[in-house]
C-alpha cells in the first residue's frame, strides 16, 4: 500500500465519521441506530488511526507496520482511551464494546491494506507484461 492510499483511507475515515456525526442522526430504538450512534465512529475512527500510524511509520522508519503491531497498538490505545482517559476526563465513560469496535476498525484497515497491496502487485505485473510485448 503506498502513502497516497494510506492518506486516502485516513481522509475518508475523517469524512465518513463527520458525516455520521453531523448529518446522519438516528434514535436509539433499534440495533442499527444504536450502532451508528455509538460504535460506527469508533470503527471508522480506528481505521483512520491505523492509517495514520502506518503513514507515520513509513515516514519515520521507512517501512509499514506489520499486522501484529497494528493490532497491539489498537488494543493498547483502546484500553487507554476506555479505562485511563475517564480517570482525568470526567465527561467520558468506559465502554468495553468500544474496544471491540476499535478492533474491527483495525481489521477493516488491514483488509483494505491487503487488497491495495494485491492490486499494486497485479498492476505491476500487468505493466511488466505489456512492456515485454
Amino acid at each position: 500500500m503506498n502513502q497516497k492510499s494510506r492518506t486516502l483511507v485516513f481522509l475518508l475515515s475523517i469524512i465518513v465519521g463527520l458525516i455520521n456525526k453531523f448529518i446522519v442522526s438516528f434514535d436509539n430504538s433499534n440495533f442499527f441506530s444504536l450502532f451508528m450512534n455509538c460504535y460506527f465512529n469508533d470503527l471508522v475512527g480506528c481505521c483512520g488511526y491505523c492509517a495514520y500510524c502506518d503513514m507515520s511509520s513509513v515516514l519515520f522508519i521507512s517501512r509499514e507496520l506489520n499486522p501484529l503491531c497494528i493490532i497491539v497498538i489498537t488494543i493498547c490505545s483502546g484500553f487507554f482511551w476506555e479505562y485511563v482517559t475517564p480517570l482525568f476526563r470526567h465527561d467520558t465513560v468506559s465502554d468495553p464494546m468500544d474496544i471491540v469496535a476499535y478492533s474491527f476498525g483495525a481489521l477493516v484497515y488491514l483488509i483494505i491494506r491487503c487488497v491495495a497491496k494485491r492490486s499494486q502487485v497485479s498492476d505491476r505485473r500487468d505493466s511488466e507484461m505489456n512492456s515485454n510485448c
